[in-house]
């Protein structure tokens, strides 16, 4: 995504200044870690910063390197995800550490498992969930004890790395593992909705489930993730991660991709052209010898052909007939879809208080 394509130069120009304008990570995603490990060193043990600058050098490195882990892992940039680590392990071997939990030492431990993960290396992936989880769990009585909103990002973390660990099993798998088997030993749509709808919950598992999903090789997973991430970020306002999210959304031909971008288009003040392309597509599939028999594709044209009339109805596009005709069709695509039935009856009911306007009108006027 565009945010974390933008933090990742960002950080590399950071680095690059600590190197007094060198340059930061390559075409190859190698950083000079040595580099930056001597400049920062040198800060730290200049008896002229024994107080404020030990801790600005500390601060430096573990600040930088974990935005540049959060974004890479992320954006699924793994040669840019090791260059960090690498940043990482180097400022603990001189001895730059940082006490405590914090959330860039949660960043750089989804960033060291998926990087394991990537390597195909079991026993690192093992261990280092089971560590992250002892950690966490170690911490969560006394935070659980202040509030339930303390201790939820905590939770989520837990719920990220039982996501892991259910993935990573799956790959451990003597043969390959079918769609069907995939999808109920993941489970992600009954889990994400048991997950607060706010993008600062959400969005870092979406992350995590487009990541995985490219392990198993799930092009639609990762694609409906996107699309879940689309329609997040539309209903907070996040308009510009929106579209990139839906448009990657797209290209991976997930179902329902093209009605998440037309929404994005009405919302911003588009309405005729979110009419214009939802319309043509209704158009086509409709026009079809041949209607798909599984209930889910049903179920999403009718979607699509129920936003489309609805859309017509506020703009004043077609009449009556064309209007009631789009709304027969649609629960004749899913007739037990409810919602279908309820907006057929809305729009009844407003054309016939229109008539009972237009008749107390005339008698009025007669």
């Amino acid at each position: 995504m565009g945010h974390y394509q933008t933090l990742l130069h960002q950080v590399d120009g950071l680095m690059a200044r600590c190197l007094g304008g060198g340059q930061g990570f390559g075409a190859s995603g190698a950083l000079n870690a040595a580099d930056i490990i001597a400049t920062l060193g040198t800060l730290a043990n200049n008896p002229a910063n024994a107080g404020s600058g030990g801790q600005t050098a500390q601060w430096c490195m573990w600040q930088l390197a974990a935005l540049g882990i959060a974004a890479a892992w992320r954006l699924g940039s793994h040669e840019l995800l090791r260059g960090y680590l690498g940043i990482v392990e180097a400022a603990s071997g001189a001895g730059l550490q940082r006490g405590g939990a914090t959330d860039d030492d949660w960043e750089a431990c989804v960033g060291y498992i998926l990087e394991a993960a990537h390597r195909g290396s079991h026993t690192d992936v093992v261990t280092m969930i089971k560590a992250a989880r002892q950690g966490i769990l170690g911490l969560l009585p006394s935070i659980a004890g202040e509030s339930y909103t303390r201790a939820y990002p905590d939770l989520m973390k837990l719920h990220m790395l039982q996501e892991i660990e259910d993935a990573w099993g799956l790959l451990q798998q003597p043969s390959a593992v079918g769609p069907l088997q995939r999808s109920r030993a993941l489970r992600w749509p009954e889990r994400l909705s048991l997950t607060a709808p706010v993008l600062s919950s959400r969005a870092p598992l979406l992350a995590l489930r487009r990541q995985l999903a490219g392990l198993l090789r799930d092009n639609e997973g990762m694609g409906r993730a996107w699309l879940q991430h689309a329609k997040l970020c539309r209903s907070t306002g996040h308009q510009e991660a929106a579209e990139t999210s839906v448009l990657e959304a797209q290209a991976r031909s997930v179902p329902g991709a093209l009605l998440e971008r037309c929404r994005l288009l009405w919302d911003r003040d588009k309405g005729h052209r979110a009419v214009m392309e939802l319309q043509l597509v209704v158009q086509q599939e409709l026009e079809e010898e041949v209607q798909p028999n599984d209930p889910a594709v049903q179920h999403q044209r009718a979607k699509e052909l129920l936003q489309l009339t609805e859309w017509m109805a506020a703009v004043g596009q077609g009449g009556k007939e064309v209007l009631c005709a789009n709304y027969d069709d649609a629960i004749q695509l899913d007739s037990n879809w409810e919602k279908a039935h309820f907006s057929y009856a809305c729009y009844l009911d407003q054309l016939y208080k229109d008539a009972k306007q237009r008749e107390v009108r005339g008698i009025c006027l007669a």
